[in-house]
């Protein structure tokens, strides 16, 4: 689409003193006139409006634009304004509101240039993305002055070419196809660095997400490990109390008997003296006799004694064993509970806000440790801290040291989950205790994390009180588990 020029408005310009309307009609237009008379001046005016420099407008100096009278002092402003056929909208992107004609002027004085489009002061950079809008080019071919007749017909028949093809408008767009091409290439360049950039991205998710699956696998081993080793140590705990007291026990038996045993060789031997006391003169034989059976009596119960003596030294010596497994044991579990050496590295540091690992925040109320142990799994040594940025720093500090890994529980961060209608369920069967996150005491302000960890997890006495349970996560005395799908381990 193109447009047409409707009218010419002069004032102040050149020869033009007083204002001149010029208008323009369809089809051709002629303006005619003696030598002098200004006709020249209407094309300089045209190509003025248009932005054309005062070198292009046969002067040298902005001024000397200016209508200078032969007798008088010239005119201190000049203004040329030009009415433009807008009926196709083909300028409708440059105005506020579409409208059939569109108001162009330029207006100049000794030092300053000022254009307008309808009225409002615009930029020459405006004004020039409005005339090519249009496919003029007010320093191109559009204005044939004089001699440039002459002028084009002597060039080289490649010059020539050249300017008809910008004539026809042809080099406008072979400078775009230019443009376009160059534009193209650096298209095609950044579209092969994101090729390159995105394949790399993915051969990074890729990697991304075999670490995630190692360390959820990691994760599940860990807290299985934890789980089993934590059912370990009760079920010894449990075998080996149970056998120090039996033992313990028997060494009491054991211990009567021998001083039941000794009570009656005491007794015996008194007997005996008394009977040596009491011999008759008489009946020496049969004295003899009573003693001996009396003598022979002790020796037995004194064998007898023996052997219970031996027996409770046994027992002393199968308690010492106990208690040295017991002893053994118990450096077992504190080497059990340890802390990974990152989270001792971190709490090492007594930075403001870390406040301690899970397991350490948290006591059972009641007889529940395995339970807890159990229930918490791979969270026992999350470590709790304040916010977010702790956390952020604690983690730029392990990955600085190459430390290792630690997971943390962001207080600032945490959003403690709603306890599931199928525990509130649960809790209304028969061996059900309670929820674990209310069979334990913590500090409050940990409150999101002790609930974020043990979320709806049920806490029962045995499996049997909730084997039917579905989507219910339960912890039992012994250390048993029934995850919400329903496995068991």
């Amino acid at each position: 689409m193109s447009t047409t020029i409707l009218k010419l408005t002069v004032k102040g310009f050149k020869s033009f003193r007083g204002r001149t309307v010029i208008p323009f009609f369809p089809g051709f237009t002629a303006i005619i006139g003696e030598n002098g008379t200004g006709k020249s001046n209407i094309f300089d005016a045209l190509a003025f409006v248009m932005g054309r420099r005062s070198r292009g407008l046969r002067a040298e100096r902005l001024e000397q634009l200016l209508h200078a009278p032969p007798r008088g002092d010239p005119v201190s402003e000049a203004e040329v304004s030009l009415v433009l056929d807008n009926r196709s909208g083909v300028l409708d992107e440059f105005l506020p509101h579409p409208a059939p004609e569109v108001s162009l002027s330029r207006r100049i004085t000794a030092t300053s240039s000022v254009y307008r489009l309808q009225g409002k002061v615009v930029s020459a950079k405006t004004v020039a993305a409005l005339l090519a809008r249009a496919n003029i080019d007010p320093d191109g071919y559009h204005i044939v002055e004089q001699g440039m007749v002459v002028d084009v017909l002597e060039r080289s028949p490649k010059r020539r070419r050249e300017i008809l093809d910008e004539v026809a408008g042809i080099a406008a767009y072979e400078e775009r196809k230019l443009k376009a091409i160059a534009e193209l290439g650096k298209v095609k360049e950044r579209l092969n660095t994101s090729r390159i950039l995105l394949a790399e991205r993915r051969r990074r998710l890729v990697e991304l997400h075999r670490e995630r699956e190692a360390a959820l696998e990691y994760r599940a081993l860990t807290e299985e490990r934890d789980r089993l080793a934590a059912t370990l140590r009760y079920r010894r705990w449990q075998a080996l109390s149970a056998a120090l007291e039996k033992a313990r026990a028997q060494a009491e038996r054991t211990q009567a008997e021998v001083e039941e045993l000794a009570n009656k060789v005491d007794e015996l031997d008194r007997e005996i003296e008394a009977r040596e006391r009491k011999v008759s003169p008489q009946a020496p034989q049969e004295d003899d006799e009573v003693l001996a059976e009396l003598i022979r009596k002790v020796e037995r119960l004194r064998g007898e004694l023996a052997a219970k003596e031996a027996e409770a030294r046994a027992r002393e010596r199968e308690i010492a064993s106990l208690r040295e497994t017991i002893a053994e044991l118990s450096r077992y579990v504190t080497s059990g509970d340890r802390r990974p050496e990152p989270v001792e590295a971190l709490l090492a540091l007594r930075w403001p806000g870390i406040l301690g690992t899970v397991g350490e925040l948290i006591r059972p109320k009641r007889e529940l440790g395995l339970a807890l142990e159990t229930a918490l799994g791979g969270h026992r040594h999350d470590l709790v801290v304040e916010n977010r940025a702790l956390a952020l720093k604690c983690v730029a500090y392990l990955k600085e040291g190459r430390r290792g890994r630690a997971r943390f529980l962001p207080l600032d961060r945490l959003s403690a989950p709603r306890i599931s209608p199928q525990a509130r369920e649960a809790l209304r069967l028969p061996g059900v205790i309670g929820l674990a996150v209310e069979l334990v005491d913590y500090p409050p302000k940990i409150d999101a994390a002790v609930r974020y960890v043990l979320s709806d997890t049920v806490v029962a006495e045995s499996l049997d009180a909730v084997r039917q349970l579905l989507g219910v996560r339960v912890v039992t005395l012994e250390g048993d588990l029934l995850e919400r799908g329903g496995a068991i381990v």
